[in-house]
């Protein structure tokens, strides 16, 4: 189930500049559901399963290259709402809270790529939630 939504390409590297790489093995865990956000996280290579919990089976969705995750939480400053684990070797950059808050507010040509990314995404998940409920209705 990959249903990513990815970054413009321009908006992506612009923000990578700004990051740390890491590297992680088959089944690390780069954020855990509960956890107050620290930074994006913009996935380089390899994929990073999306889910509730790090131990449960249950999968929301398998993130790919370019994408950007942990956007609601360090925009909201809520706590992360999915862990997210690598699937296979992956690489990815870390873009502290802190920077890309300051970042999006003083760069308009990022932030407005953000809230397109997200408009998408939202579309994205009002589809399938009309699909569900068509689907329940036959």
């Amino acid at each position: 189930m990959n249903s990513d939504i990815l970054m413009p390409e321009k908006v992506f590297e612009r923000l990578h500049a700004l990051c740390t790489v890491r590297k992680v093995k088959n089944s690390a865990v780069v954020f855990t559901q509960g956890e107050a956000p620290r930074g994006i996280t913009l996935l380089q290579s390899g994929d990073i399963a999306l889910t509730p919990d790090a131990m449960e089976p249950s999968l929301c969705r398998i993130a790919s290259p370019p994408s950007i995750l942990g956007l609601p939480a360090n925009l909201s400053n809520q706590p992360y709402s999915l862990t997210a684990v690598a699937v296979g070797t992956c690489e990815f950059a870390v873009l502290p809270r802190k920077v890309f808050m300051e970042t999006i507010q003083r760069d308009p040509e990022i932030a407005l790529g953000i809230l397109q990314m997200l408009a998408k995404e939202l579309e994205h998940m009002q589809n399938q939630s009309v699909q569900i409920r068509l689907a329940h209705m036959h």
